[in-house]
């Protein structure tokens, strides 16, 4: 203890010393302040060492003390005490011993002590040389760190010329040119332009000064200039240039010589960037002549003109000339490249970009992939890799194969972004082309955040395959001005560059006709735009190439519209003849085709194309979606939507027409059905796949669980970031959209991950399958809702498709609701629910056929996968006019995500839980002081134990809690405790439970969280969804709001609007439950560091529940959500599920206390004690609490009080 303040006071000592130093420094007492460094110096030295960092810095800050009274030889020699100490102790790799190297050039430059500074110039420049090249921000600091001591000594000696040997001045003067002209290379290679245009300029100004005119170094530096000139599009100054150099060469070499021949290579690069093809193509045919007479054919110099005369003609779409050059340059280089890979790799690659431009696919894949594997095996530089993965990347977004383009862009995109910059034309054209693979496959946020990104880059500001992909964009966001305009300028930009008749221009003049047709049906001025452009793609490619194929299919279009049939049939029959089964845009004709012979009402002809078009698409997101996050599967799909949603109108309409014939409509039917078990619910099967995949193998697979629990880190602060106040958000924008790619990119990785490391699910999802899982005497009914399309209509109109798939029916059977007032009639349904009124024609509209056919077939239970309002009603409660009898004393209904659960059935057959935890939460305390709440999480901390699911959650939004002004938002409800005590009294009989029962200041988010793999969740509180507000209807002279927030009472929350708005992407954020402290975080000021009170559907989802065999949301509208066409709904049902739970029960109403308290505990009589089912003890509480008697009245027997509960799963 003495010795560590004994330490201290040293410490303090030196560091007062030490300031008193610098003080003096600051303020120039030179004098005074090296007394100080002297002491501070001899104190470091005596109490911390040689080598303690102390006594380093003070050694430095005397040797400055030194140079500033210009004692120059002391300062030399602390100055070299200070590198060696740094060097033995930190390394020369530290930035110190590079910062004191510094001191000590700047120290010889101005003593002029030119043979020293030389030494340490060129010790300092190789320190901050990172890899081969000087392109990294360390060696460019260098460079203008010794250029500028460069520049101090020139002028010294031009001052006094003979203060040194002249052979001294021309190494200085050589040394700093070389240096330039590295300086100039390296801000080329970075991607800044200007800068080496700066550098390039002052080094031909230098060089002829120093050097003279006919020096190889002027002409370096002359062709130098000249190429970034060329790069930054200033075509007239670089032929300046170019024509210099060239004089230069022919006076000093002759014009049949390399160097000759090089010269007038660059000058026909220059005049194939300019267009001017007569001046390009001859002095490249002069180059490899005079190449070709003087080394002959099989050298580097005439690979390289050769190659680029190649380009020129690939340039100018003069394609077969082009492609024998590119084959003459890879045997060359086949030939000659042995130690490097990287030309002959180049070659390739522009071979391989021709067959792309060709619609070659698979030989420029071939080729592409062969190059990367040369680059792999030779001496690579990553930014070459790089390349080689950007080519690959465009050419499988062409193909359709979005999954291989994504990796592949971001690969490539971290590699430039280290190696070169983000500024670099480079990256920007990553950028650009992830961008639009964003758009394609419908995830328009992500590509509109990388267009704001790269728009305003100076050298796409004329690039036409930027500035029309910029258009495209506009266009699917409908914003039409802005994309004409920008069509228009790409026109005139390509009309100068490479003229009316190329392939670039007929593809923008596309683009332009599709957005007039959808701006303003401009079908004439759209005609003439595909037409022309049709005729340029006629005459450049094959009438076999695929593009030409997509011109016909969008002229089709056109005609479609016109109601010009004839020719849109025509166009498209020929299209198709062209496109294989491989080709992206097939599956578009074959369905343009289909709707051209719906409306002529030729079925048979149209039912063939939509179902190969509909198994094309299929085809192609089953090979995707494995390296898709769930966000790009869901934005896949809904972009996507419109091919299966016109195949459903397809099939409506030709059931409809009764001309479909048994076998066709079995046929589609069957198809059909195929499509919802392979697409419905998917993505929630597939993410609890991956947790299920990721709790196996985090144990042994390291690197597994570490992304996970990165991934699980990222998430908690993107949903943080969103509930800060707006000025914290501006400050931290930067990072957010950083980390939700990061979030995505993760996500994409794990779903990776389990594709290769997990076997292939070789279960079949058909109807045919289904068949095999289902008794007799049940069936399996797939119900598809179906949004009505056409401009026409006023408002949504949505159909019902029900297919009924029976064991002794090979073929589903079709039931059609194809009243467009279903919406109204699920309105109708609710109202009559909670006014316990009764409900004559809810029984028709949702059940009637369906009831009527299952009844002759004689089956007694049946499973449903709901769609649509099929998911905001019970069934069961719906009452049979004609028997005067419910449907659930009817038939058995067992209520599944998807049909694919019965198949799944066995496989997952009741999995008991090991754990006899039943944990009860309840009656939270809403308005627990802030003190407590802290108290009480700091327990379940203390007692938390590590697992790999502990993580802390995302904080709800505040302003899902908000509450208004005259009253809170969340009633009490005693109604709870009573429930659970009710319920724990039946439970504690079974002395193999554990019951944990948490009341009060006990029922908090935290310790729901905390929960791990229970064998029963219940939990009873208030319950929420928020969607737009509904207006109030009377309920037995009290009124209800209907407002989708509260439990038996009249919360009316203001903040609705907002909520929706800022959570409208994630419907998991919309819907939770309310537990202990909510409305008192709610009201603190500022926000303490705590959970919210509010466990949102997004955090339930997280949650450890696997093999918990039942989840009870004893709570008001649990079971509502974001209905999501094909993909279920969006809220706590869906959290719980993918969390691992067996099965949940929630409510799709309001509930009465006294009744769900009796409901529930009967319920747990039945399952726990008498050892029913858990869907068979529901169904018998249900059926207890419809015959409850009180003073001889059945109280409960209205469905409001006993048919709100649903079980889903099991």
């Amino acid at each position: 203890m003495i010795g560590q303040k004994s330490d201290s006071l040293k410490k303090q000592a030196f560091l007062a010393t030490y300031a008193q130093a610098k003080k003096l420094y600051k303020a120039a007492k030179y004098k005074d302040a090296l007394q100080y460094f002297i002491l501070s110096k001899k104190q470091a030295d005596t109490h911390f060492g040689k080598y303690s960092n102390e006594h380093i810095t003070a050694t430095n800050s005397l040797a400055n003390a030194h140079f500033k009274l210009q004692q120059y030889t002391q300062a030399e020699t602390l100055y070299l005490e200070a590198l060696e100490l740094v060097d033995a102790s930190l390394g020369r790799g530290n930035k110190r011993y590079r910062q004191y190297l510094k001191n000590l050039m700047y120290l010889y430059t101005v003593t002029y002590d030119y043979a020293k500074a030389k030494k340490r110039y060129q010790e300092y420049f190789v320190l901050n040389q990172i890899g081969s090249e000087p392109n990294n921000p360390d060696c460019v600091q260098a460079l203008n760190t010794i250029n500028r001591y460069h520049r101090i000594l020139i002028k010294h000696f031009e001052k006094k010329p003979n203060s040194l040997p002249k052979a001294v001045f021309k190494d200085i003067t050589l040394n700093y040119l070389n240096y330039l002209k590295i300086k100039a290379r390296a801000c080329a290679v970075m991607g800044w332009y200007e800068k080496a245009e700066l550098y390039y300029s002052l080094l031909v100004i230098y060089v002829k000064k120093y050097l003279g005119d006919r020096h190889i170094n002027y002409i370096d530096a002359l062709r130098g200039f000249a190429q970034i000139y060329q790069i930054n599009k200033k075509y007239s100054l670089a032929e300046i240039y170019y024509l210099k150099s060239k004089r230069i060469i022919t006076a000093l070499y002759g014009n049949k010589s390399i160097q000759y021949a090089n010269i007038l290579g660059n000058m026909g690069g220059l005049y194939t960037a300019s267009r001017e093809f007569p001046k390009a193509k001859a002095l490249y045919q002069e180059s490899l002549k005079v190449i070709e007479d003087t080394l002959g054919k099989i050298n580097p110099h005439y690979a390289d003109i050769s190659h680029n005369f190649g380009y020129m003609f690939h340039h100018y779409e003069q394609y077969e000339q082009a492609k024998n050059l590119y084959k003459e340059v890879i045997k060359i280089r086949k030939k000659i490249s042995h130690d490097n890979p990287m030309p002959l790799v180049m070659a390739m690659n522009s071979l391989a970009r021709l067959y792309q431009d060709q619609g070659l696919y698979l030989k420029a894949q071939k080729l592409f992939e062969e190059g990367l594997q040369l680059v792999k095996k030779g001496r690579r530089r990553e930014r070459d890799y790089a390349v080689g993965l950007v080519h690959l990347a465009n050419l499988y977004t062409n193909m359709g194969a979005y999954n291989k383009a994504e990796e592949l862009y971001s690969r490539s995109k971290r590699i430039i972004r280290a190696d070169l910059s983000e500024h670099h034309l480079r990256y920007v054209k990553v950028l650009n082309g992830q961008a639009r693979l964003y758009e394609l496959t419908g995830q328009y946020t992500q590509a509109e955040a990388l267009h704001q990104k790269i728009r305003n880059h100076p050298l796409l500001q004329t690039d036409p395959v930027y500035l029309s992909d910029l258009a495209s964009f506009y266009n699917s966001q409908k914003k039409y001005d802005q994309a004409e305009a920008l069509y228009q300028k790409t026109l005139k930009l390509i009309e100068k560059q490479t003229g009316k008749n190329s392939l670039g221009y007929a593809k923008v003049l596309n683009r332009l006709a599709k957005c007039l047709i959808q701006k303003n049906n401009a079908y004439q001025e759209a005609e003439k735009l595909l037409l022309e452009g049709l005729q340029i793609v006629q005459k450049k490619l094959s009438e076999k190439h695929g593009d030409y194929a997509s011109y016909l299919t969008d002229l089709a279009m056109l005609y479609q519209l016109m109601r010009q049939n004839t020719k849109a049939e025509h166009f498209l029959q020929k299209s198709l003849k062209i496109e294989d089964k491989n080709y992206p845009n097939r599956p578009l004709s074959l369905l343009v085709l289909g709707s051209l012979y719906l409306e002529q009402q030729k079925y048979t002809q149209a039912a063939p194309l939509y179902m190969e078009a509909i198994e094309l698409k299929m085809k192609a997101f089953n090979k995707n979606k494995y390296v898709f996050s769930e966000k790009e599967q869901k934005a896949y799909l809904k972009v996507n939507r419109h091919f299966f949603q016109q195949f459903e109108a397809f099939f409506i309409d030709y059931i409809k027409s009764g001309k479909a014939s048994q076998k066709e409509k079995h046929k589609m039917a069957r198809k059909l059905l195929d499509i919802r078990l392979a697409t419905k619910a998917q993505l929630l099967n597939d993410k609890m796949n991956l947790l299920h995949f990721i709790q196996q193998k985090a144990s042994t697979n390291f690197a597994l669980k570490q992304d996970f629990e990165r991934y699980l880190r990222l998430k908690a602060k993107i949903a943080r970031f969103m509930t800060m106040p707006t000025d914290d958000k501006d400050r931290k924008r930067g990072n957010i959209s950083e980390q939700i790619e990061q979030v995505k990119v993760l996500e994409r990785r794990l779903y990776i991950a389990k594709h290769y490391i997990q076997p292939p699910n070789k279960v079949q999802y058909t109807s045919q399958n289904i068949r095999k899982f289902i008794q007799a005497n049940e069936a399996a009914v797939e119900i598809i809702e179906h949004k009505a399309q056409g401009e026409s209509l006023e408002k949504n109109q949505y159909s019902y498709i029900v297919l009924v798939s029976t064991q002794k029916h090979a073929y589903p059977e079709v039931i059609l609701f194809d009243s467009p007032q279903m919406e109204a009639h699920a309105k109708t349904y609710q109202k009559s629910i909670l006014a316990q009124t009764e409900d004559k024609t809810s029984y028709h509209n949702f059940w009637g056929l369906i009831g009527d056919y299952l009844k002759k077939q004689g089956i007694k239970k049946v499973y449903i996968s709901p769609d649509g309002v099929y998911n905001q009603i019970n069934l069961n409660t719906l009452r049979n006019p004609t028997s005067g009898k419910y449907v659930e004393d009817e038939i058995d209904i067992q209520i599944v995500t998807t049909l694919r659960d019965i198949v799944d059935a066995p496989k997952n057959k009741q999995r008991n839980s090991t754990n006899n935890l039943v944990a009860f939460f309840g009656r939270p305390d809403y308005h627990l002081p802030i003190a407590d709440l802290q108290k009480e999480e700091k327990i379940l901390k203390k007692n938390q134990q590590a697992h790999i699911t502990d993580f802390h959650f995302p904080s709800t939004p505040g302003k899902l809690v908000k509450q208004s002004k005259q009253r809170s938002g969340w009633n009490d409800l005693p109604g709870t405790e009573a429930e659970i005590k009710a319920i724990a009294k039946v439970l504690n009989k079974k002395q193999n439970l554990k019951v944990s029962t948490h009341l009060g200041n006990e029922a908090l988010e935290m310790a729901v969280k905390n929960v791990k793999r229970p064998k029963i969740l219940h939990i009873a509180t208030h319950g929420f969804f928020v969607e737009n507000l509904k207006s109030a209807i009377k309920v037995k002279k009290e009124e209800i709001i209907f407002d989708n927030f509260s439990r038996g009472g009249n919360a009316r929350n203001s903040f609705a609007a907002k909520a929706a708005k800022i959570m409208r992407e994630e419907p998991m954020l919309r819907s939770g439950i309310v537990l202990a402290g909510a409305v008192s975080y709610e009201r603190a000021t500022p926000k303490p560091d705590t959970e919210d009170g509010i466990l949102t559907a997004y955090e339930a989802s997280q949650m450890d529940l696997q093999d918990t065999e039942l989840v009870v949301l004893s709570a008001c509208e649990t079971g509502l959500g974001e209905v999501s066409n094909g993909q279920g709904v969006y809220g706590l049902q869906r959290a719980f599920i993918a969390a691992g739970a067996q099965a949940v029960i929630l409510s799709l109403w309001k509930v009465d206390d006294e009744a769900t308290k009796m409901l529930m505990s009967r319920f747990y009589e039945e399952w726990i004690e008498k050892g029913k089912t858990k869907r068979a003890a529901l169904k018998a509480a249900q059926l207890y609490l419809r015959n409850y008697k009180k003073d001889g009245n059945k109280i409960y027997a209205a469905p409001y009080y006993w048919g709100a509960f649903q079980m889903i799963g099991e």
